[in-house]
């Protein structure tokens, strides 16, 4: 048969076969879509865990070191930026007067804060900043959320939420 001639039926087919495709594509990655978006939150889950765990650490270290806390750090829960942030990079001054690095913070960090893995520099809020609280009278006990913990110093996130306080609240204890 001439090609000029062909079928205008197979012709027809052949576009309802490529729909057909494209329509299989489309519902196969509005199923596989959400699944690695969940692992990627998964994964920022998992980061911040080991951060925060890493975060208590130097802090420890830093208490290993001073053998106490800098008084204008308070019992309070602080975020871990400025003074704080400085005093675990190892920068000199009243927090650190070693000057140790403690921790190395990632490139991801600003420049002033300890920054959780779903910061994201356009939003204006500071509530990606991983937060600390300080045992002051060394007895080992903190107070926080309304219960006590067995530790030195306790560091954690807000979570994929975004919100302090809540149950996806990402902790080092």
């Amino acid at each position: 048969m001439n090609r000029a001639h062909a079928n205008p039926l197979r012709a027809g087919f052949t576009l309802l076969e490529l729909l057909v495709t494209v329509s299989i594509l489309a519902i196969l990655m509005g199923l596989i879509v959400p699944v690695f978006s969940h692992m990627k939150q998964n994964a920022r889950i998992a980061a911040d865990k080991v951060t925060a765990k890493n975060l208590e650490t130097a802090f420890r270290a830093y208490l290993d070191h001073y053998s106490t806390w800098p008084s204008s750090i308070g019992a309070n829960e602080k975020n871990i930026e400025g003074d704080l942030y400085e005093m675990l990079r190892g920068d000199k001054g009243p927090y650190n007067q070693d000057g140790i690095n403690f921790y190395e913070f990632s490139n991801t960090n600003t420049g002033d804060k300890a920054v959780d893995s779903f910061w994201d520099p356009n939003e204006p809020d500071n509530e990606r900043v991983f937060r600390a609280q300080f045992d002051h009278d060394y007895d080992n006990t903190i107070s926080h959320a309304g219960g006590d913990i067995q530790r030195p110093v306790i560091v954690w996130g807000v979570g994929p939420d975004g919100k302090n306080g809540t149950a996806d609240d990402i902790t080092s204890w």
